[in-house]
């Protein structure tokens, strides 16, 4: 739409009979000959080298109105093929998305509707997961609540850790790419779930008054946070060290390092999510023990939860 177009026209040894335009609607006459009804037709001309027997019809500001059927036509000479004009309008703005992205959990479901308000013709939506297509049956696109509206409901009956920033688009296609690009809108999920923690070795064996390296690995969202104590006896604080590996900024991987300086005993890490230190319900508390001994002493490793 606001474009100019051309339609083109010429005749071989056309003797000067009268070149008619006709065009919508019902085939209306737009010109004879090289003359235009300017007071109907303002923003139409006759373009061409009539000497060649050319006589283009060109349309300025091309509008909604002027979509349909053309056709240069001589009498007593056989018509040419109509051409047509397809008026495409853009949706004014991309679709919008609506539903629940931030605070959705493992296990359970999720529904997003996706709407797009005007455009000419109606646009089609679609929905990706990344460059995956959804297939979502053409029956459940619904034309919406008011004129110029359509929208496509995605239903996931069941989310997973995997689901966690996962890129879902909605795609609003008019079916024109070479006159129009299509539109889309993305949405991140947020998925929570519990934490999981995995010590890298469930047994040390250090001698007596050297330091011990204990690793802790603990993933969940959202980000867990770790913990220590010595689960037979008690232990002075200072003589732990503690070094945390934090992962990127959009990660729920932590890792977590400790260096007991001249101890025994059992160990163990105790991994807590945020939610258990005051954000809304506890989620289950998992442990990791670690045995520490001499070198002289028979161990046996266990990693365990609770």
């Amino acid at each position: 739409m606001g474009e100019t177009v051309t339609l083109y026209c010429s005749f071989h040894r056309l003797r000067n009979k009268p070149v008619m335009w006709l065009g919508p609607p019902n085939f209306q006459v737009i010109a004879s000959g090289r003359d235009v009804d300017v007071n109907k037709y303002s923003r139409h001309a006759i373009v061409g080298d009539a000497r060649r027997g050319e006589f283009n019809l060109k349309i300025h500001d091309v509008r909604p109105g002027d979509e349909g059927d053309y056709r240069c036509t001589v009498f007593s000479v056989p018509p040419a093929q109509d051409a047509r004009i397809t008026v495409i309008v853009p949706p004014p703005s991309p679709p919008t998305i609506t539903g629940e992205t931030m605070e959705l959990r493992a296990g359970k479901g999720l529904v997003l509707t996706c709407r797009s308000v005007g455009g000419r013709p109606l646009p089609r939506l679609s929905w990706y997961n990344g460059t995956q297509k959804f297939v979502i049956p053409a029956a459940d696109e619904d034309e919406g609540n008011a004129p110029g509206e359509v929208s496509l409901t995605l239903l996931v009956r069941f989310l997973s850790k995997w689901d966690n920033r996962a890129n879902l688009t909605c795609r609003s296609d008019q079916g024109y790419p070479d006159v129009v690009r299509p539109q889309q809108t993305t949405a991140i999920l947020n998925v929570q779930y519990s934490p999981t923690v995995k010590a890298e070795q469930t047994s040390v064996t250090v001698t007596e008054g050297q330091p011990a390296n204990l690793t802790c690995h603990a993933e969940g969202n959202p980000r867990p946070v770790i913990r220590w104590k010595k689960l037979a006896g008690s232990m002075s604080q200072n003589r732990l060290e503690r070094t945390r590996t934090t992962a990127a900024a959009d990660s729920s991987n932590d890792e977590e390092m400790a260096e007991a300086h001249g101890a025994d005993g059992v160990w163990g890490s105790k991994c807590l999510s945020a939610e258990q230190l005051g954000i809304g319900p506890n989620w289950k508390t998992l442990n990791s023990h670690f045995i520490l001994q001499a070198p002289s002493s028979t161990y046996l490793g266990s990693h365990d939860s609770d």
